[in-house]
């Protein structure tokens, strides 16, 4: 098992693209509800897909060891991860949040705005496939995305 680091994603702002699961929606993750809810993603599975362009939360590849809010807005989290269960690619990886989860101010509006969460893990995806395009994957680093 070897480190990796990640920015899982973006707070107070809204995914460039829907997520999984939210009916078309896209999603602000709000500071506070990831502040609050933090506790919940130490331990959880880091899942890929063999191509690396969705969740297969079948294929656990590593675990969630920490994370912390830094000050870009960023989820930033660290763990341990097998390599040689992470597809090769020449691709730019990046990260995508799994909510097990998610409450929602209003659920008619165009785009959601949550105000609790409870994590349920993360993916390791190009990062064209992201719901947000600036996350982040790297394996044997720590204090890279700092």
């Amino acid at each position: 098992m070897k480190p990796f680091e990640g920015v899982l994603t973006i707070l107070d702002s809204p995914s460039d693209s829907p997520l999984t699961n939210s009916k078309e929606h896209r999603l602000v993750l709000t500071r506070r509800a990831v502040r609050q809810g933090l506790h919940t993603l130490l331990g959880k599975p880091v899942n890929c897909h063999a191509n690396l362009e969705r969740h297969d939360m079948n294929n656990p590849i590593g675990i969630i060891q920490s994370a912390h809010i830094d000050d870009r807005n960023r989820l930033i989290v660290y763990g341990r991860i097998n390599e040689e269960s992470l597809p090769r690619t020449t691709e730019t990886l990046g990260m995508s949040v799994e909510l097990d989860r998610v409450f929602i101010d209003d659920m008619r509006a165009d785009v959601w705005i949550a105000y609790k969460c409870i994590f349920g893990g993360a993916a390791v995806l190009k990062r064209n496939k992201a719901a947000y395009k600036s996350t982040a994957f790297m394996v044997n680093q720590r204090g890279y995305f700092a």
